[in-house]
């Protein structure tokens, strides 16, 4: 674990240390997703959490007994509802 300063620069922009830059393998052009998490700041490489979740999808996959094919054929209905279970029925509305 890693523990470095920063400022707040006055259009809201930080410089990430190039230590933990390093340490993460963050390069230049990577998007970071920024997430509050009880009032702290988290930032992820979309590119890393994106291939934790396919990670997460193939274990809960195996462990549960459902056929990739199947769960491909639910996914959509499967993304709706956890699209209204983060963003309400509302957001889910106007996608119509």
């Amino acid at each position: 674990m890693s523990i470095t300063t920063t400022t707040l620069r006055p259009k809201r922009q930080v410089t990430i240390p190039q230590l933990l830059a390093q340490q993460l393998n963050w390069q230049i052009g990577d998007q970071l997703i920024f997430e509050t998490k009880n009032k702290q700041l988290v930032v992820l490489n979309q590119n890393q959490a994106a291939q934790d979740t396919l990670d997460a999808i193939r274990k809960s996959l195996q462990s549960s007994g459902i056929s990739l094919k199947e769960f491909l054929k639910d996914s959509r209905k499967i993304r709706k509802e956890i699209v209204r279970e983060k963003y309400g029925d509302d957001f889910v509305n106007d996608l119509r």
